[in-house]
């Protein structure tokens, strides 16, 4: 594959430089010889090999570095089986698809072909299919040296092919053998051809004026005011006879000479000289007008109404009628109407054509389907009526050039310009009815300068025919619609590109709704464009690249683009990733919830434990027990607190203060109004709330309860004291009480 790919790469680019190197100027003064050599004698089956070398080299700029052009056989005497180039200075390729071209260059420009001595540039071999005389040669043949281009003469290879011979039968050993011819006697040498004429002679769209004769020597072209070259075309009478002069001549003037010179075997010598005239440019255009004014046919009214721009008609005539007049007048005194088929009609469709030639050569042909009816009878069965449909449903012309105005199959008149290498159109047409029956004249040898005509007649089922006329017009200049390069990113080309690889294939995914093109012209001036390329739809689609040069010459490549199905996707995952990832998603969750709720039930089953994380701070603890009270007689009532605290409360420390410290809030204390109060109570040292709060905080922070235990010390004492006071009121009230009585 690598191997291939390279010999691949190797052609186009030898084709390549072989193209551009002749677009640089001619060098007159230099000259070569190109030709063939090998066998002029093969046997029927047999595979021969022939050279094409380069010779006779003279004042080049370091010799021969390209060559090109195309090896021309008669395929009905010889079957081409391969080509080389080993051996030769520098590589020539062949490319078997696009008319056996060959090109080939001197990459480093070091190794021209230079000197008189035959070089051999390639090898091809053939198998020779029958028996007959053919040729070998070129066609457009293109050779230069570093600088330009130069004519080369073309020396064609003559090749009889004979029948096999036949294997001989063994003599006998005892047969004796005939004695050998007397040495003294010399064979006598065989007598060399002396005929120096050529067979045929032409320039390739042109005709010579007079029309070739071999003993007619002086001819002469006209070619339109813009051609730039014109190939002329010929061969020997005889096989041995060589021929100089032949291929591409470039036209530096108004006139140009060109000769053609033939060699015999015997050394004689004969010119054919054609003189080559250019048209002057500022003659007026011609008239183009190939219409008619109108059409008559012995009075029978024409179905349709005649119009100018309707080309198709018919009538139906008794079956005495055979053959009516037509009077067909055309719109411009400078054209010409040539009517045919009028007469010896047969029962049945009968056509005649009108067929209007305009000045400039544009043909427009009228037709006229006459229906002859029957001679009457007793048979009263009626046959099945045939189709009338003589429509075309398409044309298209392959080799991808515009024809104007586009295609209807009511419009029957088309005119087409196509480049100078073009001489014939490539047809592709497709009948309206498939009863119908196609045929195609005059597709073939376009002059240059000139109108070509192409007629594809439409027979229908029942014999009435349709004409589409193309008129075509041979260009002088050569189209430059190729591609260099052609890749889409979305996929590969099958096969791989090639710029005279006219279609390919491409699969893509369902995703695929545009392919991302990049195409490149070997010409600079000429543009591309795409077609076809927006919402591509599931199955077959068509993309075009459109090639269109400065001359308004066009070229199509193709692109059969197969697009998948496209597959259901859900957040653009398709169904089985998204059921995956689904379930992986929903295990994942199932297994977090299945832990949480393990954890729970384990808290649950253990209990938490609120252990500190460090040692708790020793805080003093009161017991509150009923039955302990707080007064004074020195302070305001608020100050005065009241509660059941017994004498004995107890001060607790580490762990035990915690539960010391939540029974403090639960410590009731009242205040209650004293009215009757003695300016001074020797036995008055109360305790206040506000005192026994501060104790117990100062307590809590510094871990001494010192305070605190003389606070409730002394409210001990003030109980005892209260106890005490209470006996003397009683002793008190009882004294009164006595006093009184």
């Amino acid at each position: 594959m690598k191997k291939n790919k390279s010999l691949n790469l190797l052609i186009i680019f030898a084709l390549i430089w072989s193209t551009f190197s002749f677009a640089i100027p001619v060098n007159a003064a230099a000259a070569a010889t190109v030709g063939f050599s090998g066998k002029t004698e093969v046997e029927v089956g047999t595979e021969v090999t022939f050279n094409l070398n380069v010779s006779n080299v003279i004042d080049t700029v370091g010799g021969v570095v390209s060559i090109g052009g195309y090896v021309v056989f008669d395929k009905d005497y010889l079957e081409y089986v391969s080509a080389s180039s080993d051996g030769a200075p520098y590589p020539v390729s062949i490319n078997t698809k696009n008319n056996y071209k060959i090109g080939g260059v001197d990459n480093d420009m070091t190794n021209g072909i230079t000197g008189s001595g035959p070089t051999k540039v390639m090898s091809f071999k053939f198998k020779a299919l029958k028996e007959g005389e053919t040729e070998l040669t070129m066609n457009d043949l293109r050779i230069s040296d570093m600088d330009n281009k130069f004519p080369a003469n073309l020396v064609p290879l003559k090749i009889k092919i004979v029948p096999k011979k036949s294997t001989p039968t063994p003599t006998n050993p005892s047969t004796p053998t005939p004695s050998p011819t007397n040495p003294s006697t010399p064979t006598p040498p065989a007598q060399k051809s002396n005929d120096a004429t050529l067979k045929s002679l032409g320039v390739s769209g042109y005709n010579l004026s007079p029309s070739f004769s071999p003993n007619t020597d002086h001819y002469t072209i006209k070619v339109p005011s813009s051609a730039t070259n014109v190939r002329i075309e010929g061969s020997a009478n005889h096989g041995k006879a060589t021929v100089a002069g032949l291929g591409n001549v470039n036209l530096t003037g108004d006139n140009t000479t060109t000769t053609v010179i033939v060699t015999a075997e015997d050394g004689t010598k004969k010119t054919y000289t054609i003189n080559i005239e250019k048209e002057k440019q500022n003659e007026p255009a011609k008239d183009g007008d190939a219409t008619l004014k109108s059409l008559n046919v012995s009075g029978y009214t024409l179905k349709p109404t005649f119009k100018s721009n309707v080309n198709t008609y018919s009538i139906t005539v008794k079956n005495n009628i055979t053959g009516l007049d037509v009077n067909a007048v055309p719109n411009s005194g400078k054209s010409s109407v040539e009517v045919s088929g009028n007469g010896n009609w047969k029962v049945g469709v009968n056509v005649v054509t009108i067929k209007v030639t305009a000045e400039n050569g544009n043909v427009n042909t009228y037709t006229v389907n006459v229906t002859r009816e029957a001679a009457k009878t007793n048979n009263t069965s009626t046959p099945k009526p045939k189709s009338s449909d003589n429509y075309l449903k398409d044309l298209i012309i392959n080799s991808s050039h515009e024809i104007s105005p586009k295609f209807n199959k009511n419009t029957s008149n088309y005119s087409v310009t196509v480049p100078y290498e073009v001489d014939k159109l490539d047809l592709t047409y497709v009948t309206n009815n498939s009863n119908a029956k196609v045929k195609v004249n005059g597709n073939s040898n376009f002059l240059v300068g000139e109108m070509n005509t192409v007629e594809v007649e439409v027979t229908a089922e029942d014999g009435t025919v349709r004409v589409y006329t193309l008129n075509v017009t041979r260009s002088t200049q050569n189209g430059k619609t190729d591609l260099k390069e052609l890749t889409v990113t979305n996929g590969t080309l099958s096969p791989s590109f090639d710029s005279n690889t006219l279609e390919y294939d491409l699969k893509v995914d369902g995703k695929t709704d545009k392919l991302d093109i990049k195409a490149v012209t070997k010409d600079p001036d000429s543009k591309y464009e795409i077609i076809g390329n927006d919402n591509l739809k599931e199955g077959k689609n068509t993309v075009l690249v459109k090639v269109t040069d400065k001359n308004g010459f066009t070229k199509y490549y193709t692109i059969n683009v197969e697009k998948e199905a496209k597959k259901n996707t859900i957040l653009g995952l398709s169904p089985l990733q998204f059921g995956i990832i689904s379930g992986i998603i929903g295990l994942l969750l199932f297994l977090l919830l299945f832990l949480l709720w393990k954890r729970r039930k384990d808290d649950e089953k253990e209990g938490i434990k609120e252990e500190p994380t460090q040692p708790a701070p020793v805080t003093p603890i009161i017991e509150v027990k009923p039955e302990f009270n707080f007064s004074s007689k020195n302070t305001s009532d608020d100050d005065i607190v009241h509660g059941n605290m017994n004498q004995d409360s107890t001060v607790t420390t580490g762990s035990d203060a915690i539960e010391a410290t939540r029974t403090l809030p639960a410590i009731e204390a009242t205040y209650e109004d004293v009215e009757d109060r003695v300016p001074y109570d020797p036995y008055d040292e109360t305790v206040t709330k506000k005192e026994l709060i501060d104790a117990i905080n100062e307590a809590t922070k510094t871990k001494d309860p010192a305070k605190l235990k003389m606070l409730l010390e002394q409210d001990a004492l003030n109980q005892k004291k209260k106890e005490l006071r209470k006996k003397e009121e009683e002793l008190r009230r009882k004294r009164d009480t006595d006093n009184w009585r």
